[in-house]
């Protein structure tokens, strides 16, 4: 096979192909099909070029990259919609040298490329430090076939181990392509162990992340599933959903309140001790009665105070017989009001033992 000859041009989006591999390619463009056919018609040799930009979809010929594979088309189907699949076996790097066509189909003559490299130690190690770090990619990345290790782990060729490993990651169209046109293995190989070594380092976050919300779901779900058994458990003590529907209705009265901390603090406490309480404790129609009589007073509404001596004392006659020593203590307990003007006032209390 002679070094420069010219062959026609399949452009690739989003995919670059590697020498060594063998794949399939949906071809559905015009120009695209045309290439086939005359490929076809020919030795069945095609150049596989990729696009720079994945969007364009008749691209000119300042939108492919000047490296490629050159393949051999092992089978190609027609599909109904009028596409055709095809198997490929790439063989060679090439080099685009100049387009000798652009219409109706591209073509190019290109310049076939080798790889350099020497068999070392050191070459030898860097492809054992890949080979770890491709075997730890592949079991983190779950979308690797884990035959293509194995597959790996045979191979004595570096440059065919690259090429290898690079079609079988999932990693940026623009790293692909570098890979691709580094000639030096290993350099390659170098590169590839940086490549491998990010990928591994994020695929480790992603799997940490996906293990912290499993986790939380699972927390979720069991929660969710201790609900229901003591929902289960409540329905066969008879303890009704009516109760918990109560204690919710007294949050939702406390809220409408604007009532002191300490208030709230208190209503609050009395209000856990209800929810765990059977509803037909004795203790819990206690806690009732405490909570409404809470409710019921008037924390948030004030009158403005009217002390007058005379107008008290017509009241107290006329409301009540007798009880005079209580209408004169009531008498003096206002008259001291009025003279010191103290918000704060002792209780009165004319029933049960001093004090």
């Amino acid at each position: 096979m002679e070094n420069k000859r010219i062959y026609p041009v399949l452009p690739l989006r989003n995919v670059v192909v590697f020498p060594n591999t063998v794949l399939p390619i949906f071809v559905g463009r015009r120009k695209s099909l045309l290439s086939l056919e005359e490929s076809l018609k020919k030795d069945k040799l095609i150049v596989l070029i990729t696009q720079k930009r994945e969007e364009d979809e008749e691209p000119n010929v300042e939108n492919l990259f000047e490296i490629g594979t050159l393949a051999q088309i092992l089978q190609s189907v027609k599909l109904p919609d009028g596409s055709e699949r095809v198997i490929v076996e790439a063989i060679k790097r090439i080099k685009i040298i100049s387009y000798t066509k652009k219409d109706p189909f591209l073509e190019a003559e290109v310049e076939e490329i080798d790889e350099k490299f020497e068999k070392s130690p050191k070459l030898e190690a860097l492809t054992r430090v890949t080979l770890d770090l491709y075997s730890d990619y592949v079991k983190l990345s779950k979308k690797i076939p884990i035959d293509t290790l194995t597959t790996i782990q045979d191979i004595d060729n570096p440059s065919r181990f690259a090429d290898i490993v690079a079609s079988n990651i999932i990693v940026p169209l623009n790293d692909k392509q570098k890979l691709l046109e580094i000639l030096d293995v290993k350099e390659k190989i170098e590169y590839l162990i940086k490549i491998l070594s990010k990928e591994v380092e994020l695929l480790k976050i992603s799997s940490e992340i996906e293990e912290q919300v499993k986790s939380q779901v699972d927390k979720t779900q069991r929660e969710y599933f201790l609900r229901e058994q003591l929902k289960a458990i409540k329905k066969e003590l008879g303890e009704s959903e009516e109760y918990g529907e109560e204690v919710e209705e007294y949050r939702e009265k406390i809220k409408k309140r604007n009532l002191p901390q300490y208030v709230l603090d208190k209503f609050d406490e009395e209000l856990k001790k209800l929810s765990k309480m059977p509803p037909m404790a004795m203790e819990a129609s206690v806690i009732r009665t405490y909570l409404d009589w809470i409710l019921d007073l008037p924390w948030d509404i004030e009158t403005k105070d009217e002390i007058d001596i005379k107008k008290a004392k017509k009241i107290l006659d006329e409301d009540h017989y007798g009880l005079t020593d209580i209408k004169e203590r009531i008498i003096e307990y206002l008259a001291v009001r009025r003279l010191t003007r103290k918000p704060k006032s002792p209780i009165l209390c004319f029933i049960g033992p001093p004090g």
